[in-house]
């Protein structure tokens, strides 16, 4: 098969993955961000941050291998390798969804679990920067509500930072996606760069380091975009 042929077939497992666990992992690191720092010097915080931190240092196939442990050899609720069920016959595409969710289940929970500590530590740490600005005592001072001064002003100023290194979050994810592909047989990119170095099939090993390479541009194209949306100084 043409190397090009190879990759698109393997690589919509890999997107759909990378992007589910990016939306994820950055959503929660800013949700929780943003409760730890209103919440600053608080047990609350300190207990939530030291997990956070503790949580970090389990590198990715290893939280892999303890998640398929507990849920797919114990529990028995998710399935131990694969993207769907082979040779199903589907109702509809609801069912056909639903099956794709339920085996992608685990892999985008790792790799969101892998990433989630960097997001929530700084979002916390650029809010309780921009909390100590001046224009954040100002819209204090007209009176508006405090939801509104958090969310409006010190939450959309302290995005920026975020956004960029979601960019370098989902090149993180790349490269991390051929270890968790590997734990879970889930067959995506990971999974066949693998099977690729150990057949030295060096032409399909170049393509989807290309791929992966000009994945990452195109991701970091994306947030010099929003970059531009998110504060109007920054002409793009």
């Amino acid at each position: 098969m043409p190397v090009s042929d190879v990759i698109l077939l393997h690589l919509p497992w890999t997107i759909l993955i990378v992007m589910s666990a990016t939306v994820i992992s950055t959503i929660s690191g800013v949700v929780l961000g943003t409760i730890s720092a209103k919440n600053r010097k608080k047990e609350s915080d300190r207990i939530m941050m030291t997990g956070m931190i503790a949580f970090a240092e389990i590198p990715s196939f290893l939280l892999g291998l303890i998640l398929l442990l507990i849920f797919s050899v114990y529990l028995r609720l998710f399935p131990l390798a694969g993207a769907v069920i082979p040779f199903a016959n589907y109702n509809g595409p609801a069912e056909q969804i639903l099956d794709i969710s339920y085996h992608a289940f685990l892999p985008v929970l790792t790799l969101s679990l892998s990433q989630l500590t960097g997001v929530y530590l700084l979002t916390r740490n650029t809010l309780i920067t921009v909390t100590t600005k001046d224009y954040i005592r100002t819209a204090r001072a007209k009176g508006l509500g405090e939801k509104n001064v958090w969310i409006r002003h010190a939450l959309r100023n302290a995005l920026l930072p975020v956004v960029t290194r979601t960019g370098f979050t989902i090149g993180i994810m790349m490269g991390g996606v051929v270890l968790v592909e590997n734990v879970f047989s889930y067959p995506g990119i990971g999974m066949t760069l693998r099977s690729a170095v150990v057949g030295r099939d060096y032409p399909l090993i170049q393509g989807i380091l290309l791929v992966i390479a000009i994945s990452i541009l195109i991701c970091n194209l994306l947030v010099d975009k929003i970059y531009g949306k998110l504060d109007p100084r920054v002409v793009i």
